[in-house]
């Protein structure tokens, strides 16, 4: 397959360069999959895109191109998945109540202080009370200013 690619491109006199400004696959990975370094390609799936790809720009038929890839494994995962960790039901349950009875022993201690605050009675002193005198209202006289006509 790798060898069909580089024939037709080299048929065609295109660079590597050109053929990846045609289909927007990195040169270097052109070259991996016409020297048939096909563990290159991370994933199966960006494998046959690739190659469907390249047979489109090269004027080839794809179909043909693919039935040459190795067959896949029946189970594929992509190399981002990642197995979930088992989880242990017995513990996340034991924690679920932890919270729950921390949460319901902090709001029976805020209803039990709100309650003794309640119930205490606040004694106070009475705010001893001081007579105000009336200020008496008098006028304060205005500077006066004269306004005179400048000397010539």
């Amino acid at each position: 397959m790798g060898s069909a690619l580089k024939q037709a491109r080299l048929k065609r006199s295109l660079s590597l360069e050109q053929v990846a400004s045609r289909t927007l696959i990195q040169p270097h990975r052109i070259a991996a999959l016409e020297a048939g370094q096909l563990a290159q390609v991370e994933d199966d799936i960006y494998l046959r895109g690739f190659v469907r790809r390249l047979a489109q720009a090269l004027e080839l038929e794809p179909p043909a191109l693919l039935a040459m890839l190795p067959e896949t494994p029946p189970l594929v995962r992509p190399s981002w998945y990642r197995d979930e960790p088992e989880v242990d039901r017995e513990q996340t349950a034991l924690r679920y109540v932890s919270y729950t009875a921390a949460v319901a022993t902090l709001l029976g201690g805020l209803a039990w202080a709100a309650e003794q605050a309640a119930a205490t009675p606040q004694i106070t002193a009475p705010a001893p009370q001081t007579q105000v005198q009336p200020v008496a209202k008098t006028a304060m006289p205005l500077p006066s200013f004269s306004i005179a006509p400048p000397e010539v």
